[in-house]
């Protein structure tokens, strides 16, 4: 199926080009643009042609009533924030804001007209999107903490990231700002509706943290949501953004438990790190979870155990000594992650991203060793 064709109408030939080139560079699969400066020549563009326009993303200074709406598909109203079109029926967004944020806008208003948006919307197959989960069988292991700082650090190599956070008490609100009201729980009502549009809706709520350019999800309205869907449909929404094409790398935050859900996802992902903290209790606890993984494996034919790699957070002492002592059913720990005082204390990602210690060194060291190498 083709793109969808796009048509932006504005006087303000600097924000046509700039936003044309930002969707050109970033969803060349998604769209077939064509923009007008001039009302003469759109008018004249929709007169002839206007049964090939998808979408008309039309600047408020460019809005007149009597304009022939009817000959196009979805019609979307640019405006500067403030400035509203009264008596109208047409979608109306705000044109300075954040590029990923209006391509959400325009797919939701699109989705709402034709259901069949994720059959025009192409697959990058050219794409491979990393699917990298942090697991802990205890809590306060610092997995957030990884999980953001490994989606900080790529993000600041230029990379697309996508962090997902399903723990039962979700970090989302901690760390981002956000206004949209909807977000994971809508995604996962319509998983169990089986609905057709999941692509367009991931698309449309996906937010993005502007100073870091990380996309997330507005959280889940209660942490049961996440318990009420099923394993297979974790893995489904894990594969459908996957097969979008549109991120390098997605990051899991998990919750610290086993449940069939979280087997699921470790078995979608293609790689796995255990964290476990410096301490007697976590590394026993990490015991249960490998021999549990081996239950699975014999139960069910499904092998955990051999791809997840463990890394030691918050670690006093030498490498080589904690090699040596924190070895876990034979399996010594791939990566450590020094005691960070910042870490503690951390309340924004800005603090992770201006980290001049060993943690974000560390960070990087899993990224160049253990995630960016290759694809299992």
């Amino acid at each position: 199926m083709g793109r969808l064709n796009l048509v932006i109408a504005d006087h303000d030939e600097d924000y046509v080009k700039s936003f044309s080139d930002f969707l050109t560079y970033k969803y060349s699969n998604r769209f077939q643009i064509s923009y007008f400066t001039k009302y003469d020549c759109l008018l004249d563009f929709i007169e002839n042609e206007g049964k090939k326009v998808d979408i008309l993303l039309l600047d408020i200074d460019m809005y007149a009533e009597d304009m022939p709406f009817d000959k196009v598909g979805t019609v979307i109203i640019l405006t500067g924030g403030n400035q509203l079109v009264k008596n109208t029926e047409h979608k109306q967004i705000n044109k300075y804001q954040h590029g990923d944020r209006i391509v959400g806008d325009i797919i939701e208003a699109y989705s709402m007209e034709d259901r069949g948006i994720n059959q025009r919307i192409y697959t990058n197959k050219n794409k491979t999107t990393r699917i990298v989960t942090f697991f802990s069988p205890a809590g306060g292991s610092g997995t957030t903490c990884v999980a953001l700082g490994s989606s900080v650090q790529c993000a600041m190599r230029g990379m697309t990231v996508l962090y997902l956070d399903f723990q039962t008490l979700n970090s989302t609100k901690l760390f981002f700002e956000f206004s949209k009201t909807r977000g994971l729980s809508d995604i996962l009502y319509s998983l169990k509706e089986k609905e057709t549009d999941i692509a367009a809706k991931i698309e449309a709520l996906r937010c993005v943290d502007e100073e870091y350019n990380i996309h997330f999800f507005a959280p889940a309205q209660s942490g049961v949501e996440l318990w009420e869907v099923t394993p297979e449909e974790y893995a489904a929404f894990i594969r459908q953004i996957r097969n979008m094409g549109y991120y390098d790398v997605i990051f899991i935050d998990s919750s610290a438990d086993f449940a069939l859900r979280n087997a699921e996802i470790l078995e979608t992902s293609d790689r796995v790190f255990i964290i476990v903290r410096q301490d007697t209790l976590s590394a026993k606890k990490a015991k249960v979870l490998l021999d549990e993984m081996n239950i699975l494996e014999q139960r069910k034919g499904v092998n955990l155990k051999d791809g997840v790699r463990i890394i030691i957070n918050n670690c006093n002492g030498s490498p080589a000594d904690m090699v040596t002592g924190l070895t876990i059913e034979e399996k010594a720990p791939a990566f450590i992650l020094p005691y960070s005082p910042e870490i503690s204390a951390i309340r924004e990602l800005k603090t992770l991203a201006d980290m001049e210690d060993d943690f974000n060194k560390g960070i990087n060291v899993i990224l160049n060793k253990g995630i960016l190498e290759s694809v299992r």
